[in-house]
């Protein structure tokens, strides 16, 4: 027998998009940072720029020395959440006296700078540079910069410019010499950031759009993890721009 029409006149098509807007909004679903991350800090360097840091540390996830650090720097519009699930997995396998950390640059994420429009590669190499003398006071500390995209031309230059004492690598990921110097001179952000939506209702919306639009990852773990941590909340309504607007 045909089904009896629901009461909105939809039927069996309403039931269908109540459970696909249902699972769309599961699937979505930002994640908690804080199951990837032991820590998160501002720090604070002279001159008053904050710089968001997140920690992930070693077997114990204890709060010890380490005497070995990964320090993350992330790709364009993106933030330092974009390495969580790395970090994590990093940690874990790095011992009781490794730590991972991922920094928010200059103009991403939740870092606050007196310019956060000048991002020119020497200006963001300083900024690391100024980070790790905050993050790593202890001379015994081993610094490996590991970079992502324009993260990775940032890494390359300080350790050109010898500007992180301690340094004893560095790895970049996904780095084209041309577009990522290119980015750290304007023109790539600029055309990122043009290219991007402007705002979101939801912070599930914005997830969905980097995965399947913008496609900045392909894994939807980090998606969910990460994607809140780039947006800018817009007049308290919830709404988000991404960062670097």
């Amino acid at each position: 027998r045909p089904r009896a029409p629901s009461a909105s006149g939809g039927g069996a098509r309403d039931d269908e998009e109540v459970h696909r807007r249902f699972d769309r909004a599961s699937l979505f679903q930002p994640a908690d940072i804080s199951a990837y991350f032991d820590e998160s800090a501002d720090v604070r360097i002279d001159g008053g720029d904050v710089f968001k840091v997140r920690t992930a540390r070693g077997a114990t996830r204890g709060r010890g020395c380490a005497s070995i650090a990964a320090l993350c720097l992330h790709g364009c519009a993106l933030s330092g959440a974009s390495f969580a699930l790395f970090a994590r997995r990093l940690a874990d396998r790095g011992g009781e006296n490794f730590r991972v950390d991922a920094m928010d640059l200059r103009g991403h994420g939740s870092t606050r700078t007196a310019d956060d429009r000048d991002l020119s590669l020497d200006t963001m190499a300083k900024d690391v540079a100024d980070v790790c003398a905050r993050l790593y006071r202890d001379d015994d500390v081993q610094v490996v910069l590991v970079g992502h995209s324009m993260g990775g031309a940032v890494a390359a230059r300080v350790a050109q410019l010898d500007l992180v004492k301690n340094t004893r690598g560095v790895v970049v990921i996904d780095v084209v010499e041309g577009t990522a110097l290119a980015s750290v001179r304007g023109e790539a952000m600029r055309a990122a950031v043009a290219s991007r939506a402007k705002t979101f209702a939801t912070v599930a919306d914005a997830v969905e759009w980097c995965v399947r639009v913008a496609r900045t990852t392909s894994n939807l773990e980090s998606a969910r993890v990460s994607t809140a941590h780039a947006l800018v909340p817009s007049g308290g309504s919830g709404d988000g721009v991404p960062t670097g607007e």
